[in-house]
């Protein structure tokens, strides 16, 4: 007979999901331990059992974006991996799923080709068409979008009136 030998279990170790807080579709990143490799189906990060899309799957590293099907809240975030008939999973990480929310509107008026600063918070980062600003129902030209503020200038299509102002984020699964 051989001498004893042993074999060790792991299961994923999350350290750190940052940020803590996002819109939908907005870029997370989990660093840890024990994740193993990258495996499909077989290796998952969900929120609140919805499985998230990514970019980066390694030994210590995860990275992708909040799925678009969750509503405004907490959300528990698990890193799972599975193999054979079992399922290991990390501890429960705490998120916070942002709506994004307007503060203020300068200036609140003007004519066609006005420039227009939207400040608030949960914007998220700009993502092309996934993006958008509608004024009265019409998407209008940006130039400027990061988390806390928005730019856009007053289109000629739209006549004199008030309009309601929506940011809008339309990752795959939700709005």
């Amino acid at each position: 007979s051989s001498a004893t030998s042993y074999f060790t279990v792991t299961t994923p170790a999350v350290a750190a999901l940052t940020p803590s807080s996002g819109p939908i579709g907005a870029p997370f990143t989990i660093t840890g331990t024990s994740f193993g490799a990258y495996a499909g189906a077989n290796t998952r990060v969900t929120f609140n059992g919805v499985a998230a899309p990514l970019s980066v799957w390694n030994d210590t590293t995860i990275s992708g974006t909040v799925p678009g099907a969750l509503a405004a809240g907490g959300a528990d975030v698990v890193v799972e991996r599975a193999a054979g008939t079992g399922l290991v999973s990390s501890a429960v990480q705490a998120f916070l799923v942002l709506v994004p929310g307007i503060s203020t509107i300068s200036p609140s008026f003007g004519p066609a080709g006005t420039v227009v600063t939207l400040t608030g918070s949960g914007f998220g980062s700009y993502a092309g068409s996934l993006t958008k600003v509608l004024v009265g129902g019409a998407t209008v030209p940006l130039s400027v979008w990061n988390d806390a503020t928005i730019r856009w200038t007053v289109p000629s299509s739209l006549s004199d009136g008030e309009y309601p102002v929506i940011v809008e984020r339309s990752p795959a699964g939700g709005t």
